[in-house]
């Protein structure tokens, strides 16, 4: 089980009082729910180091939208995030459990509500309470703003994009336990969605962090792919992903191979190498033999599902030799676990 958190209050107003408004893709840039739409985020907790949670969007009305969540560890949930709750709620739920219920009343899910959004602006503080699991006690606290106007980048589709955002401080207390946390959201009203947060609670040796790394529209990459390997020959692929550990595609990768196995059907003279990258986490020995089971497992993939001639394609693991950034945070260490695709035809 995923441990998950929950930011709640007391709602004191009646949710009667706001109405969720249309707003334009470009207000809210890359985050505007739509189905498909895909928030990937890096996380790290006392259950072990960097991996990988996948928050799609597969429906939107004017009610509600639909979340279908899963990670690199293994846990799939659903969550129905009503349109009244993402206006007006402020009981704000982070992370997902099986076990949790799919529809959860007066909640938020992957982001603040406009409520609480605009009570950090006006009044520079919101209390709420965090509860950290599945019994639901809540270890009562305040959210305080810190800095306005900050800006930040994550990855969008495969270009990194810089984005508004707020930094707010939390400090949680109930009986002998406490907790502090920073948090960072998006600094749109409409759209106050969560990018990273670093939790340190006093009983765990190590805090629980979690960081936005990609947004992907969920709309087939092929003519974007197509075009970079047509004029620059290479590209450094974001969005293949693999269960913890392991050389298993994720099931949310499945879209984006089919992807590449299109393009090179349609491009019957190119060939490619594939070749898989790590992050510097572990055993260099180990990351260099991971690297190249996972290249190959991509390998495999587009010949047996895709019928691509195995003759064109080549894999190799360049382990955690070549950086694209950082290995000192969440977000550089997701920049550096990727697949670059090469062409080799002449």
């Amino acid at each position: 089980m995923r441990i998950y958190i929950v930011l709640a209050a007391a709602l004191i107003h009646s949710l009667s009082l706001f109405a969720a408004k249309p707003v334009s893709a470009q207000e809210i840039g890359p985050f505007v729910f739509h189905p498909g739409l895909q928030i990937t985020r890096a996380y790290t907790s006392v259950y072990g180091p960097d991996a990988e949670e996948f928050n799609k969007i597969t429906g939107v009305t004017e009610e509600a939208v639909e979340i279908d969540y899963s990670d690199t560890r293994g846990i799939a949930a659903r969550r129905t995030v009503r349109a009244v709750d993402r206006v007006g709620a402020q009981i704000y739920v982070i992370g997902f459990a099986e076990e949790m219920p799919q529809v959860l009343q007066g909640t938020t899910s992957l982001g603040l509500s406009t409520r609480t959004l605009e009570a950090l602006r006006d009044n520079g503080e919101a209390a709420i309470a965090l509860i950290y699991d599945t019994s639901l006690k809540p270890m009562n606290g305040v959210l305080t703003m810190v800095q306005r106007n900050v800006i930040t980048s994550v990855l969008v589709e495969q270009e990194q994009v810089e984005i508004p955002v707020m930094r707010v401080a939390g400090a949680f207390r109930r009986g002998k336990r406490s907790a502090t946390g920073d948090f960072t959201f998006l600094d749109n009203k409409h759209q106050p969605v969560l990018i990273s947060y670093d939790i340190k609670f006093d009983f765990e040796d190590q805090p629980r962090t979690v960081r936005t790394v990609r947004v992907s529209a969920g709309s087939s990459q092929r003519a974007a792919m197509e075009l970079t390997l047509r004029t620059l020959r290479r590209l450094d692929l974001y969005g293949i992903h693999f269960d913890f550990d392991k050389a298993t595609l994720h099931r949310q990768t499945a879209a984006l191979v089919r992807d590449i196995g299109e393009m090179l059907q349609a491009n019957p003279a190119w060939a490619l190498s594939i070749e898989g990258h790590t992050d510097s986490i572990g055993d260099a020995g180990y990351n260099q033999s991971l690297s190249e089971k996972r290249a190959a497992a991509v390998v495999t993939a587009l010949v047996e599902r895709h019928g691509v001639d195995p003759q064109r394609l080549q894999s190799f693991g360049r382990g955690e030799s070549t950086p694209k950034s950082t290995n000192d945070t969440l977000q550089g260490r997701a920049i550096n676990r990727r697949v670059e695709l090469i062409r080799t035809d002449r």
